[in-house]
């Protein structure tokens, strides 16, 4: 199996982007560490070629970061079936909209593993698309986000979720 990733500098800072012959695989923020990023999608993927190819990833990085929809891009996940249902119902939620771990747990109908739901959540390989961003505490607050408070916020303000 080959995978095609690129660095692409995004409104949010430079990411690390890469794609099967079935869709994007791997969307992550370096926040300046890109061998730390390289290594997560090396050992995520331990049986794929990396190849090095911008021509093939701008496409997906413009589609995300340029457009109203980044969640019509093809995606090509790996996961649990449990983080999968997870995964799928964050695909569900509106952009603009937010949710939270509870009302989340509810969705994929186990309302009492709010907490597995969040791990599965912070487990997701491509932000942005997989709209992990949009859930929230309880409480409102932001909660944890892999790529600090500050991009979650950022995430959030552009989609029209928070002003």
């Amino acid at each position: 199996m080959m995978l095609h990733y690129g660095i692409h500098l995004t409104p949010f800072g430079e990411c690390l982007i890469a794609v099967s012959d079935r869709g994007l695989c791997h969307l992550a923020f370096t926040l300046g560490h890109l061998e730390s990023a390289l290594s997560r999608l090396r050992s995520d993927w331990t049986e794929a070629e990396l190849v090095e190819d911008l021509a093939k990833t701008r496409p997906f990085s413009d589609a995300v970061f340029a457009s109203e929809d980044s969640q019509a891009v093809p995606l090509d996940l790996r996961g649990t079936p449990f983080q999968r249902k997870v995964w799928q119902a964050l695909l569900r939620i509106p952009r603009g909209q937010v949710t939270s771990y509870g009302e989340l747990a509810v969705a994929i109908g186990h309302p009492k593993a709010s907490r597995a739901v969040g791990t599965a959540v912070g487990d997701n390989p491509v932000a942005v698309c997989v709209p992990c961003h949009r859930v929230l505490r309880k409480d409102g607050s932001l909660g944890g986000y892999e790529y600090g408070p500050e991009l979650k916020s950022a995430l959030l303000r552009w989609e029209g979720a928070l002003r």
